[in-house]
């Protein structure tokens, strides 16, 4: 995805990936926790009368379950059999679609909660869309970075939303296609988000300017190893 900015006249390079991505499965959570809130809501008087004539909660729960789950396998391809062939990214098509089925059981289950919740019918759609894109638009990983929330409470708080693990999974898929000749560049995109514990596994808050000297002036094929020993090396910089 990033490649092709270069190769067809547009300016995305492969520091916009992850905010593509970012875009890309936060539509996806929103029209999926949409679709979703009617699997409770809408029928709701008629799973009330059932419970009352003696039918399982538990077996009509699971049944209605059971019928969104081909929607939830199926919502994913439609999508990506657009958008695959227009961004044209250099992953595997059956990787971003299995991150798109993550992703539409995770807003399938939000939606699920909001509709059996004691939310007022008439406010669930807007609390479903707000929340789907707070916890995508806004704690995806990327602004505050996680890198910059390692051992606080927002580092819990972006754990528990979908788009921080769906960007970094999708990241890591269409980087490793451009690794061989730009591992320099997406080490530090790595390094400066925090995607794979790059942050942690590279160097010490103390040396920064050091990886950062050594990342500009390094050779492409250079390693997150390589880079950790030539930073952490005195005389680096003659």
């Amino acid at each position: 995805m990033g490649e092709r900015g270069a190769d067809g006249g547009s300016q995305w390079g492969l520091s916009s990936v992850p905010s593509n991505f970012v875009m890309v499965y936060l539509v996806l959570s929103v029209l999926s926790t949409v679709t979703h809130l009617r699997t409770f809501s809408v029928f709701r008087t008629v799973q009330l009368r059932e419970r009352m004539s003696g039918v399982s909660v538990a077996a009509s729960f699971l049944a209605s379950n059971l019928t969104d789950l081909g929607w939830i396998l199926l919502s994913p391809a439609v999508f990506f059999a657009i958008y695959y062939f227009v961004a044209l990214p250099r992953g595997s098509f059956g990787y971003f679609y299995l991150i798109g089925v993550l992703v539409c059981w995770w807003s399938s289950g939000l939606s699920y909660v909001i509709s059996i919740s004691t939310i007022p019918p008439q406010a669930q759609l807007i609390c479903t869309v707000i929340l789907s894109l707070i916890l995508g638009a806004f704690l995806h990983g990327m602004s505050p970075t996680i890198r910059s929330s390692r051992g606080t409470l927002l580092e819990v708080v972006l754990g528990a939303s979908y788009n921080r693990w769906a960007m970094e999974a999708a990241t890591i898929g269409e980087f490793k296609h451009y690794y061989e000749y730009k591992s320099n560049e997406i080490i530090m995109i790595y390094y400066g988000i925090g995607l794979c514990n790059m942050d942690r596994t590279l160097i010490d808050d103390a040396d920064k300017v050091q990886v950062a000297s050594v990342l500009r002036t390094a050779p492409s094929t250079m390693t997150a190893k390589e880079v950790q020993r030539r930073a952490a090396w005195p005389g680096h910089h003659a």
